[in-house]
């Protein structure tokens, strides 16, 4: 296990993603000084890697993704893809929330076709077709999301993401509603997905041990508001990776140690 701080690190390949120095702030509602969420957070995902975020509530771990997506702006520093700053969303990007937040009126396939017809991709059907088959969900194409599961409902939301061929795959808290063991179902299925396409990811848990079962490193955030990086930890642990990892003692010891960072502030 090998540990390093967080830095400022210029990108230099076009799925790299990199914040450097980045600060988030809102206006305050009198007269008062801003509100800072985030004080000051640097660290590099670099190309097909996998980042895991973690932190206490309320710490912005979402606010950092959002920014991360150009849905939100930053008061400090800035956020790149590859040499390009961020200020914007941006076809290079794909978010996956919580919520699969899939249209009702629309089968899977054309749910996960939905944002390539938009742009008038010829091969829309087609491209959405092996992604529907990708995430394991070939069987379930002409179903409408109210007959889907939660599990079968992120798998369609995963696979709309990945139709548009993103740089980086961003990913908020996407199993935090699913019951404990579709949750560990689905990410070992993410792992399985992601050793495929190996996309850059961010990925925002709660979870601890999510973090450390996915990722091949976890940035751990302090307490907020005015939030910066603890520490950055990488993981070792050797791919592919199946659950009875979790099992193991240097497993724990990792665990363990994201959640003295977490309780002590």
């Amino acid at each position: 296990m090998k540990r390093t701080s967080g830095a400022t690190i210029t990108a230099t390949a076009s799925e790299q993603l990199v914040l450097d120095r980045v600060g988030i702030s809102y206006p305050a509602r009198d007269a008062g000084p801003d509100f800072v969420a985030v004080k000051e957070a640097s660290f590099t995902v670099d190309p097909s890697e996998f980042t895991c975020v973690v932190g206490p509530s309320g710490c912005g771990k979402s606010t950092l993704l959002m920014a991360a997506a150009g849905l939100i702006p930053v008061s400090g520093g800035e956020i790149l893809v590859g040499d390009t700053v961020v200020r914007a969303p941006g076809v290079d990007r794909a978010v996956v929330f919580q919520a699969a937040s899939l249209l009702p009126w629309r089968t899977v396939l054309g749910n996960v076709a939905y944002g390539l017809e938009i742009r008038h991709r010829k091969d829309a059907r087609s491209r959405a077709r092996e992604m529907i088959e990708l995430v394991g969900l070939d069987g379930a194409a002409t179903k409408y999301p109210h007959e889907l599961s939660g599990g079968m409902q992120q798998r369609a939301n995963l696979a709309r993401a990945l139709a548009a061929d993103p740089r980086l795959l961003l990913m908020d808290e996407p199993f935090a509603a699913l019951d404990a063991q579709t949750r560990e179902l689905m990410q070992t299925e993410l792992l399985r997905v992601w050793s495929e396409m190996r996309k850059t990811v961010l990925f925002i848990t709660h979870q601890i041990e999510e973090a450390v079962y996915l990722g091949d490193q976890v940035v751990v955030l302090s307490k907020g508001p005015e939030t910066v990086v603890r520490e950055i930890l990488r993981v070792d642990f050797a791919r592919p990776r199946d659950e009875s990892i979790k099992r193991t003692p240097a497993f724990m010891e990792l665990v363990d140690h994201i959640w003295q960072l977490i309780r002590n502030g």
